[in-house]
């Protein structure tokens, strides 16, 4: 009866052992990546993600790092916060949070993008690849990707295109900043606005959206208004 006892306790523990064994050498082969699923992005593909990730499918499913995947995701200037984690036997879930490109500045012979913390997010050769407002009238040198543009002048443009109704955004061409450092706007139909100097500009802004209705709604355009001014209490539409 006791051997009986001791037999059972032996194949019990052989068992464990064995199934320790699986769990750190063969679990590796068996559960290998066969989906990559993407959380979070907007504007970059699954398959950009998994490259920068630096995953793909097969590979060893147990013997990632997931910090390391992280980490990789992290380095990445458009990518604001990354969450890597097994989902049992064959997935690999990444949860993303995207830096959502505010607008684009002229640089040498390019284009930078900023999000809304004026952190540099890409350097692309043509703004119309990102589809963004652009800023005009700032000068910008020796950038670095990932870097955060700062300053006076620039920190009140950026605050003045964080600023523009949702609603205007599609509609919002270029904001041009003189060198007075007065703003302009200038919608892709071609109407003008003067915003002005950059205290206050934000408050002025948020009105955006119920004058451009009104200007629609008088059948305006600008063939017969120069541009709106908005610089007083009352947006005024400024006659040709």
């Amino acid at each position: 009866m006791g051997s009986s006892k001791y037999l059972r306790r032996t194949l019990i523990a052989v068992s464990l052992l064995f199934l320790v064994y699986w769990l750190i050498v063969g679990s590796t082969v068996v559960f290998t990546i066969e989906t990559i699923e993407v959380l979070g992005a907007e504007t970059l593909s699954a398959q950009q993600v998994s490259e920068v990730a630096g995953v793909w499918k097969g590979a060893p499913l147990l013997g990632l790092k997931l910090k390391e995947i992280e980490g990789r995701l992290l380095a990445d200037p458009r990518i604001l916060r990354a969450e890597a984690t097994r989902v049992l036997p064959t997935k690999l879930r990444l949860r993303i949070e995207e830096s959502i490109g505010l607008a684009v500045l002229p640089y040498h012979v390019g284009f930078i993008e900023i999000d809304r913390s004026g952190r540099i997010v890409s350097i692309v050769p043509n703004f119309s690849l990102v589809n963004l407002p652009i800023i005009t009238g700032l000068s910008v040198s020796n950038v670095v990707l990932g870097s955060t543009l700062t300053g006076e002048v620039f920190e009140g443009a950026r605050d003045a295109m964080a600023a523009i109704p949702s609603s205007v955004r599609a509609r919002t061409s270029e904001l041009h900043i003189t060198p007075a450092g007065e703003m302009w706007l200038t919608t892709t139909d071609n109407i003008r606005v003067r915003i002005g100097a950059p205290h206050g500009a934000p408050a002025r802004l948020a009105l955006l959206s119920a004058v451009l209705y009104a200007y629609d709604n008088k059948g305006l355009s600008p063939a017969t208004v120069a541009y709106i001014d908005m610089t007083g209490e009352v947006p005024v539409y400024k006659g040709r």
